[in-house]
């Protein structure tokens, strides 16, 4: 993703913590499959 060829003002905290937590996600979910990923996910909701 480059956000900053688009604009440059247009990447902020708040989209680095987005990018970063899609990126965490998709690794767990890569490395440990659905079911843990799915685990892992709701056990944060409670």
């Amino acid at each position: 993703v480059d956000s900053n060829g688009t604009n440059e003002e247009a990447w902020s905290p708040w989209k680095e913590t987005l990018i970063l937590q899609l990126y965490r996600s998709t690794k767990s979910f890569l490395k440990k499959g659905y079911e843990a990923y799915d685990a892992a996910f709701r056990a944060k909701l409670e």
